[in-house]
């Protein structure tokens, strides 16, 4: 890319982040990211803090744009399936492309996340689990739904007529 090019862009000398997340804007559609449901762009920390505040359960699909695994998963093969997208209209959802920064890939590694595409649920309470590489619909749903089995809050137990 041309220097001049770039500084306008950018509007500094450090290396340029934007370009990557316009070409992901502009990928959005064709590769099925605009499910049903809600996908914040990298900010890990500031998700897991909403997620905390909600009480509700994070997701984080780890990805690299240009990786063809990572594509079938975000698109026709896994993430737009009408099932799936049912199961993470309730949560917090985020996407981080290996290509956001050095920041977001220092984020996940609490997770322990070195390679991609990797699939991370994390409770309210902090508690995790992740999972890589391409997975099977049936497979990656049963997953989905054992964490947020484990992870409801139980009932209240009910009041008795009388008080007792």
């Amino acid at each position: 890319m041309h220097t001049s090019f770039r500084k306008r862009l950018c509007l500094s000398d450090r290396p340029c982040r934007g370009i990557p997340l316009l070409c992901l804007a502009a990928l959005m559609p064709a590769t099925g990211c605009q499910q049903g449901y809600r996908w914040d762009l990298g900010d890990v920390v500031k998700a897991e803090q909403r997620a905390r505040d909600e009480g509700k359960i994070l997701f984080v699909f780890y990805q690299l744009w240009t990786d063809p695994t990572s594509n079938r998963m975000k698109g026709r093969e896994l993430l737009s399936d009408p099932e799936v997208e049912a199961e993470f209209r309730d949560t917090i959802n985020v996407l981080v492309d290996r290509d956001f920064g050095s920041m977001y890939v220092g984020s996940l590694r609490k997770y322990q996340v070195t390679t991609y595409p990797a699939f991370i649920l994390v409770s309210p309470d902090g508690k995790y689990r992740a999972l890589t590489g391409a997975i099977p619909r049936s497979q990656f749903l049963a997953w989905v739904r054992d964490f947020k089995s484990r992870t409801r809050q139980p009932a209240s137990p009910a009041v008795k007529p009388g008080g007792k």
